[in-house]
């Protein structure tokens, strides 16, 4: 037997071989979801922000979310920039407060 034929990924091609051991090294999609909203959010250590760069790297789903999580704060902060053009009925201050309290039960549950 051959040594090449020895390794049990022998018939895998060397680009596959090493996108599954860099993505072996990374989180899984889950997780990159979850730190890719909290980047957002405020920085992460240097070795988060590179394994979460090289999961984006060969994972297309995640590069993906992250470019979307990007359109929607920049969609958001240009609404909230030209809310006042909008015209429109007007929250209340109690409606506010109703808001973020219902917010703020929801999410410590």
């Amino acid at each position: 037997m051959s040594p090449v034929s020895a390794h049990p990924n022998a018939s895998q091609p060397l680009k596959a071989r090493l996108a599954g051991f860099v993505l072996r090294l990374t989180p899984n999609c889950r997780e990159v979801s979850r730190l890719t909203s909290e980047e957002r959010d405020h920085a992460l250590p240097f070795g988060t922000r590179s394994r979460l760069g090289l999961h984006r790297l060969l994972c297309k789903y995640c590069a993906r979310y992250a470019e979307q999580l990007d359109l929607l704060r920049e969609a958001s902060q240009r609404l909230s920039e030209h809310s006042d053009e909008a015209g429109g009925p007007v929250l209340g201050e109690s409606a506010k407060a109703r808001l973020k309290r219902a917010l703020r039960n929801r999410t410590e549950e």
